[in-house]
């Protein structure tokens, strides 16, 4: 079993082999949804999961169709030809880069650096779990996400713009402008390879053993004697129901689902509507939703109206209410309980409530935490040595804390109780 899957490495689970397609950037056209699809439906069971990385998560793929569907994707220019450069392209961009204010649109910055990672001569080196994160200064705050390195555009007072260098969630005194930036990385990842050799490298796990003064001294050949380190203010904000573009007379529409449990035809609705009313484009997000932007006003009811029967939340109200779930026992040998089911349970006992402000509940069938290992405000979760679900409070899956037993007749009533 894979354990960080991709397309060439799959995951053996209960309901089939999984794929994971990593989307750099997060965008795909109307072509490309109804492509996967198809593909999902013909060599897996049409089941789909959006991910906290802004990926696919394809289920339920037959091994005898494996190397076909490999084909297929790689037919579709969806896919790397090079097994090792697909499973590091996970480049997360803010989803309303380019649509709203923000100091630095990084759009074209994601194809540098999937072109300079192909070319890395230790990429076979580093973890399939590397991500970069780039973050052009927009209200979503997209830097906030657990990554290697992160980028975020600021401005001085003489107006230049530049990157502030973050590694591992910290915020550095290294800056690079938007020039420098992919040949800046892509140095600083050869340095640290040479010198640490050490396999599935991550800067989270060099970090367990070198301080990342000592880190960034390897990064830049030379010593830093102040105080290099500070731990940014700002939170993942995401974007709910609508915002306006700065593009006139245009909007872009947050459509989140209420478990990020996608089939086949919806994603082929999807398409449909980013063909008939948008630009043809759909943007995965780390929230469990898309985005479709460029939309004419007049066309808002259109999307709603299509967007509710596909089964997607539209309004920001019910969009205020967030459950993340994993696969749970449906589909994962270490699932405790099923979690999309009771995600939908959940839904629907709470759809009357109304939700003025965000309520995120996290559904974890066990401690590894797959759909967020983020603290969240309510953290429902079995662990693998034991027979009941727990609830806790501002929690982890990583959490020592006991929680509180809670039998499964009982889980929605205390909930009620807390929220």
């Amino acid at each position: 079993m894979a354990e960080c899957p991709g397309i060439y490495t799959l995951s053996e689970m209960k309901d089939g082999l999984l794929a994971r397609l990593r989307v750099p950037g997060g965008r795909l056209s109307g072509k490309d949804l109804q492509m996967i699809a198809t593909a999902s439906n013909k060599y897996g069971n049409g089941t789909l999961d959006l991910t906290n990385r802004a990926n696919l998560q394809i289920r339920a793929i037959k091994q005898a169709s494996a190397q076909q569907f490999i084909d297929q994707l790689i037919k579709a220019q969806l896919i790397t030809t090079d097994p090792v450069h697909d499973r590091l392209r996970n480049i997360t961009l803010d989803p309303l880069t380019g649509v709203v204010d923000e100091i630095y649109d990084c759009s074209d910055l994601v194809n540098e650096l999937d072109h300079a990672l192909s070319n890395l001569s230790c990429r076979a080196q580093l973890s399939p779990k590397f991500s970069i994160v780039l973050d052009g200064g927009g209200p979503s705050h997209i830097s906030q996400l657990p990554h290697d390195f992160a980028f975020i555009a600021k401005q001085t007072s003489e107006g230049a713009i530049t990157f502030n260098v973050s590694i591992n969630n910290q915020s550095t005194v290294l800056n690079v402008s938007p020039q420098q930036l992919v040949g800046k990385l892509m140095g600083w990842i050869e340095k640290l390879c040479a010198f640490y050799k050490t396999e599935n490298m991550r800067i989270k796990s060099l970090a367990r053993d070198h301080d990342l003064k000592t880190i960034l001294q390897v990064m830049e050949d030379k010593p830093f004697e102040q105080d290099i380190l500070y731990t940014p203010k700002s939170t993942l904000t995401a974007l709910k129901g609508l915002c306006d573009q700065i593009q006139q007379n245009k909007v872009a529409i947050n459509l989140s689902h209420p478990t990020g449990r996608l089939f086949h035809f919806q994603l082929i609705g999807l398409a449909e509507l980013a063909q008939d009313f948008g630009q043809d484009e759909i943007r995965l997000t780390p929230w469990q939703s898309v985005i479709m932007p460029h939309i004419d006003q007049d066309h808002i009811a259109d999307i709603w109206e299509k967007g509710e029967a596909l089964g997607f939340l539209t309004q920001e109200a019910e969009q205020n209410l967030t459950i993340l779930s994993c696969t749970g026992s449906q589909g994962c040998i270490h699932g405790g309980f099923e979690t999309k089911m009771k995600a939908l349970k959940i839904r629907d006992a709470f759809i009357d409530m109304g939700f003025p402000k965000p309520v995120t509940i996290h559904l974890s069938a066990c401690e590894k935490g797959c759909a967020t290992r983020a603290k969240t405000p309510y953290l429902v979760m079995q662990r693998r040595d034991e027979d009941e679900m727990r609830l806790y409070i501002n929690e982890a899956p990583s959490t020592k804390a006991a929680g509180k037993p809670v039998p499964e007749e009982q889980l929605i009533p205390e909930l009620k109780k807390l929220i």
